[in-house]
């Protein structure tokens, strides 16, 4: 009985705050004839059935103190049933006594305004009579309906035997969520499948382990293991993200350097970027591919050729088991060092039109076959996004214009294996074997330079002074340079997910209304300082500033492809 009462002056309270709405915004239409308020109150009746009528009598604001929360904002809507527009309006409860109270009133402007201005409000019972002050004019309010709806109230009311119906809820700010960090934070445990078979071809070998080794034992044991070609397995390490629920993820394939002479898709510093990048949330493969070679020019050059045909065959492998990896067959990206990133920028860039020359049939050698046509019989298609080019190299700059593929570049300035810029390998000035066995390169520089004016996005980190893999000490360990280009590959990859024009933006014409621009969005939550979030649809929503208070919006944006990101702009 107690709770019922209070329910009731509560309701009753949050009615008479409607009255200035009623005043000033519908009460101007309502010069009609009597038929025609005979008609209203007929409807009257009809759309509020199954409310109950309540007199000022009832009426004691002390009461509802404790029902009320002085710090909530109300938000309503009200109209007359003359037919004219409804309005929109927020109310917040300023003091309550036992015969009186006093709120803020803000009504929502037409669409072409974003403030609203806090206005007063107050209200009083004497005389058995309930009347409402509000920019300076008195009104009294008769015939009091109310009911409860399962998310706050409904009534009706009189003024001037003008009737008005309206609708009023608590405000409550939308959920604001921030989202998993992906592509950008290591937050998920890393589970490794090794040795997985992804094709066969005829070489020398696909691995070379050499840390105990010198030089000159890394060279004998290479002349004699170069005579004749044998059949060989191609394996590949997997590294998947686990506790994982996005469905399909984009794919890393990384290539170890070791001027295609030595080298293991276990090196150290490519599994800790392989790992990294699991954690990340992408699926990563490390890749074992056919090296070695005898002296000379033709031959090593057909050597780096069935690398790039080992590459095309480890993707092509992953992409027809894209269901079992989970694998997002429009986010691919290789990476590499040296020789890996040799043969990451011809994956992302060479044709069939253009491959080596040396690759045919001449001579003594036979024809390699195309690209695709070595290591496995699968025929997925697939186009390389982005490459990280980790101190490589291209014989021709003229390869770039093949594909729109992004480049991140990194290469110290003092490298004599690989030209900085244009030059010849192995430039080294004790040991002057570069022109005899390579012709001329391009480098990072170079690469970054043509990147650029084909009009990719390309990015280039210098190393001052550095020479070849200033990425780790002579231990083969992590320097603070390896960080350095993790995180440098880890933001330009993120690019390829959200476009870096993507944002919150005004729709023209609609001064309240704000839109995330970019494609593929799947969830928006939206955040107001200073202000309301009165509607939202899709990617875009509706909002209004208080006057007197700083206006900041936030997006917090999830895209289908799983990255995540958070906009800000004042206003």
């Amino acid at each position: 009985m107690i709770y019922n009462k209070l329910t009731t002056l509560r309701n009753t309270l949050l009615l008479l705050l409607l009255l200035p709405l009623c005043v000033q915004s519908c009460h101007r239409n309502a010069n009609r004839d009597a038929n025609e308020a005979e008609k209203d109150n007929r409807s009257t009746s009809e759309l509020s059935s199954d409310l109950t009528e309540y007199g000022s009598n009832d009426l004691s604001f002390e009461s509802i103190l404790q029902p009320l929360d002085p710090n909530a904002y109300y938000m309503g809507e009200c109209k007359s049933l003359n037919g004219t527009s409804p309005t929109e309006f927020l109310v917040s409860l300023n003091e309550v006594k036992e015969k009186s109270f006093a709120a803020t009133f803000y009504k929502i402007p037409d669409h072409q305004k974003m403030t609203v201005t806090p206005e007063s409000l107050s209200g009083v019972v004497r005389s058995r009579k309930v009347t409402v002050t509000f920019g300076g004019k008195e009104m009294v309010i008769k015939k009091i309906k109310l009911a409860r709806t399962s998310t706050g109230i409904k009534g009706s009311f009189h003024v001037d035997k003008q009737p008005y119906e309206f609708s009023l809820n608590r405000y409550e700010q939308p959920d604001y969520k921030i989202f998993e960090n992906r592509y950008r934070k290591a937050s998920h445990p890393c589970r490794i499948l090794k040795n997985v078979k992804y094709g066969e071809a005829m070489g020398y070998w696909t691995s070379n382990v050499t840390s105990n080794l010198s030089y000159f034992e890394i060279f004998a044991k290479g002349v004699s293991s170069s005579v004749k070609k044998k059949k060989l397995d191609l394996l590949m390490d997997i590294y998947l993200p686990e506790n994982d629920t996005l469905s399909s993820r984009p794919l890393i394939v990384f290539l170890h350097g070791g001027a295609f002479y030595i080298g293991d898709k276990a090196d150290n510093p490519i599994v800790l970027w392989c790992k990294h990048f699991a954690a990340c949330g992408y699926v990563v493969a490390s890749i074992n591919y056919r090296m070695g070679f005898q002296l000379t020019k033709a031959a090593i050059e057909r050597c780096g050729y069935g690398a790039v045909q080992d590459a095309h065959a480890a993707v092509r492998f992953l992409l027809s088991n894209k269901e079992e990896y989970r694998i997002n067959p429009d986010y691919i990206f290789v990476a590499g060092s040296s020789a890996g990133a040799i043969t990451s920028l011809n994956l992302a860039f060479m044709r069939n039109a253009t491959r080596p020359a040396s690759s045919r049939k001449h001579g003594a050698f036979s024809d390699l076959g195309d690209i695709e046509s070595s290591g496995n019989t699968l025929k997925e298609e697939f186009h390389i996004r982005a490459v990280a080019n980790m101190w490589g190299a291209v014989n021709d700059l003229g390869l770039l214009s093949s594909s729109k593929t992004n480049i991140v570049s990194f290469h110290g300035n003092a490298d004599q294996l690989v030209p900085y810029d244009t030059g010849i390998p192995f430039s080294d000035t004790k040991v002057k074997i570069g022109g005899l066995f390579f012709g001329q390169m391009y480098g990072s520089a170079a690469i970054h330079r043509q990147a650029q004016k084909l009009g990719y996005r390309s990015e280039f980190y210098t190393f001052e002074g550095a020479g070849h893999a200033p990425h780790v000490d002579k231990d083969n360990m992590p320097k603070q340079e390896f960080y350095f280009i993790q995180s440098h590959i880890r933001d330009f990859f993120f690019r390829e997910f959200v476009p870096q024009a993507a944002g919150i933006r005004r729709v023209p014409g609609e001064p309240q209304w704000f839109r995330v621009d970019g494609e593929n969005i799947s969830k928006v939550f939206w955040k107001a300082e200073g202000g309301f979030i009165l509607q939202t649809q899709g990617n875009s929503a509706r909002v209004v500033f208080m006057a007197d208070s700083p206006h900041k919006l936030h997006a917090s944006v999830l895209w289908e492809n799983g990255a995540s990101e958070m906009f800000s702009i004042d206003l």
